[in-house]
């Protein structure tokens, strides 16, 4: 589950953070020779950033807590803080200028994710746990399960209310708080709210093959055929060979029921869709039928990869790196582009592909959202019960959640690698004469322990350096192109744990039978056609019922 999440916080990421730009007219300091006046300027800027600021001495203070601005306290103070990363706080670039901005000291106790989520487990039995948990290490059963249940998580909707304008102001925006609170009414988790496309993997399409061959996009699967064979018989890579794939996607992201949408009714993984303001199982649909019968008429014909049911992820993309591919699905053309590749607008290798109207179709086409714009994660950081500072805590939290230091999160520190043009609008600096020790400071792995919560105000803006080419944003297009046939994406809800351990046993039944007929009948093993009643049958016999009930309960459908 990690890797899942984790795949899709790069995903996401990818959308809201521009690759360091080239050229430029001025070169800043490297953080070697500029780190001292850096990190001397965090407590003046912290605090400019707060409308409220003013001198220490006059901020209204509670014991030894200022109410507002920064830093947070009076006194320094401390708290303990279990978090999951391969690095570690003196190899992070940002963890001195939190706690020079804040005054708290955090005693980091950090460690790779398996050894992480042992230590955790381990010191949750045994009561001697930290103040703070967060990154990948906490499932929502746990939450529901220490903060309702047990009390070991403690609720922060008041303190936030109190202390954190900048968690609040991230609660406010549409459905977050909603997503946030648990069903007794609490919240018990820093939020975590990001940008994102609202379609994260779609189809893409050659097109510097169409070009060559001198195609129009297709509007239709039929025309998308006619094209596929064209790659697949004229050499459009020229090398000589009939090499070409016509139509590819690693098994993760190319899951082919997404395309039941260009029928009517698009499958996500988990086989549920949300229609009608409910989950509906849709693996049973004639939309789906049609959908697995396009591709294995796809397979039939030599246009699908041959190796789409068993390769990796890694051997995919080595495929795409030989300009082997067609069409592919994928999160973005990037992904399988040739290595030093980089996507400059006017230099694009693939096309986004349409939604499709599938042969036959009574319906519209469409196709599934995965987010409305935002994704909102709800267990990345939970405050326990053995912090004796928590509205400290929460105050941190605010400064870490603060444009100032979000921004800082991806693309480095202000007037080192960036610099501020106009409100909520930066410009990337120049640093192409900084040695390699210095660029890997600011690399973003390296910049802070990145599972845990920031907060960018969705409109700021990143300007390339000066002279630097224009970044082809495909994901907007991709959105402004599919946007009229999105379906209204999955809300985000809270299962009680008892519910919560019976949809995953059954979903994963489930699951992996849908996953092997598919792959039964799209490579020709079996006719779908043959075992259609049967497969209906066997949905029946693994609780796709109850399954259904049970996705439906929290929303009290």
């Amino acid at each position: 589950m990690k890797k899942q999440h984790a795949r899709l916080l790069a995903s996401l990421l990818a959308a809201t953070t521009i690759l360091s730009a080239c050229g430029g007219t001025a070169t800043p300091a490297s953080p070697s020779a500029s780190s001292e006046s850096a990190v001397a300027s965090t407590s003046a800027s912290a605090s400019a950033s707060s409308e409220a600021s003013a001198p220490a001495d006059e901020r209204k203070m509670e014991g030894n807590l200022y109410v507002e601005g920064f830093p947070v306290v009076k006194e320094p103070e401390t708290f303990t803080f279990l978090v999951d990363d391969g690095g570690q706080p003196a190899d992070k670039y940002l963890v001195p200028k939190i706690e020079e901005a804040t005054n708290v000291k955090v005693e980091w106790l950090v460690f790779p994710y398996e050894i992480a989520k042992e230590k955790k487990n381990i010191m949750i039995n045994s009561g001697d746990y930290p103040d703070v948990i967060g990154g990948w290490l906490l499932s929502e059963n746990e939450i529901l399960n220490y903060g309702p249940g047990d009390g070991l998580f403690v609720p922060i909707e008041d303190a936030i209310a109190k202390y954190s304008p900048n968690m609040t102001a991230a609660l406010d925006m549409p459905s977050v708080r909603q997503t946030m609170t648990l069903p007794d009414g609490h919240i018990y988790t820093i939020p975590y709210v990001l940008p994102t496309p609202k379609v994260a993997f779609n189809p893409y399409i050659n097109k510097a093959w169409m070009q060559k061959l001198g195609l129009s996009m297709p509007t239709n699967t039929d025309e998308l055929i006619a094209v596929l064979k064209a790659f697949r018989d004229k050499d459009p890579n020229g090398n000589g060979q009939k090499d070409e794939i016509a139509w590819s996607g690693d098994n993760h992201n190319g899951y082919l029921g997404l395309f039941a949408g260009w029928w009517g009714t698009p499958v996500p993984k988990g086989n549920f869709t949300y229609l009608n303001g409910k989950f509906e199982f849709t693996a049973n649909t004639e939309a789906f039928k049609q959908a697995i019968k396009f591709f294995a008429q796809l397979n039939k014909e030599g246009l699908l990869d041959p190796e789409f049911f068993t390769q990796n992820s890694d051997q995919w993309k080595a495929k795409g790196k030989k300009d082997l591919y067609g069409a592919c699905v994928g999160y973005g053309h990037g992904d399988w582009a040739p290595d030093g590749y980089q996507i400059i607008k006017g230099t694009e290798l693939y096309d986004p592909l349409p939604v499709l109207k599938g042969a036959g179709a009574t319906a519209d086409p469409k196709w599934y959202a995965n987010s409305a714009g935002t994704y909102i994660f709800k267990t990345q950081v939970a405050i326990t019960d053995k912090a004796k500072n928590v509205n400290t805590i929460v105050r941190w939290f605010d400064y870490a959640l603060s444009e100032e230091f979000s921004v800082a999160r991806d693309n480095g520190w202000l007037d080192v690698t960036y610099k501020k043009v106009a409100d909520n609008t930066y410009e990337r600096l120049d640093t192409t004469s900084w040695n390699e020790a210095d660029k890997k400071k600011v690399e973003w792995g390296n910049l802070f322990f990145q599972s845990l919560p920031k907060f960018i105000p969705f409109n700021t803006k990143f300007l390339p350096a000066p002279g630097s080419p224009e970044e082809y944003k495909e994901k907007d297009l991709v959105d402004q192109m599919y946007g009229p046939s999105l379906i209204e994406p999955d809300p985000q809800v809270w299962a009680n744990e008892a519910d919560a351990k019976r949809v995953s046993v059954l979903q994963t039944d489930l699951d992996k039978y849908v996953d092997d007929k598919i792959a039964t009948w799209v490579s020709g093993q079996a006719d779908i056609d043959a075992e259609w009643d049967a497969y209906l049958a066997q949905l029946e016999k693994l609780g796709m019922q109850e399954l259904t009930t049970l996705k439906n309960k929290p929303l009290g459908k």
